[in-house]
C-alpha cells in the first residue's frame, strides 16, 4: 500500500465530517442567527484548517487531531442519546468521528524510516 494512503484519507474524512456538519446545519433549517452559526464555524473551522496538514501527513497536525477529535465524538454521542429526531445525521457523524480518530491514532504509530 503506497505511504501517502492514510494521510490523504485521514484528510478526506476531516473534509467529509466539515460537509456533513454543513449538510446537517442547511437540513435543520439554517438558522442565520449568531450563535448557530459561530457554533458551526466552531466546530467546522478547526477541521477544515488541518485538512491540508493531514494531506501531507504532518506529524504534528496528525497529534493535534487526535486532541480535537474526542470533543466531537463527546458531542455526537451527547446528540445521540439527547435528540432522537436527528438520528441518521448524528449516528454517520458518530462513524465518521470514530474512523479519523482511529485512522489518526494509527498514522501516529506508523514509523517514519526515512
Amino acid at each position: 500500500m503506497n505511504g501517502n494512503f492514510l494521510p490523504r484519507l485521514n484528510a478526506a474524512l476531516a473534509l467529509a465530517l466539515c460537509v456533513l456538519y454543513c449538510a446537517w446545519w442547511l437540513a435543520a433549517g439554517a438558522s442565520m442567527q449568531a450563535l448557530p452559526v459561530a457554533a458551526l464555524l466552531l466546530a467546522i473551522l478547526p477541521l477544515a484548517a488541518l485538512a491540508p496538514f493531514l494531506w501531507r501527513g504532518q506529524r504534528f497536525s496528525v497529534a493535534l487531531a487526535g486532541l480535537i477529535l474526542p470533543f466531537h465524538f463527546a458531542f455526537a454521542v451527547m446528540e445521540l442519546i439527547a435528540n432522537p429526531e436527528v438520528r441518521l445525521w448524528v449516528a454517520v457523524q458518530t462513524f465518521l468521528t470514530f474512523l479519523l480518530f482511529a485512522l489518526v491514532m494509527a498514522s501516529l504509530r506508523q514509523v517514519r524510516t526515512a
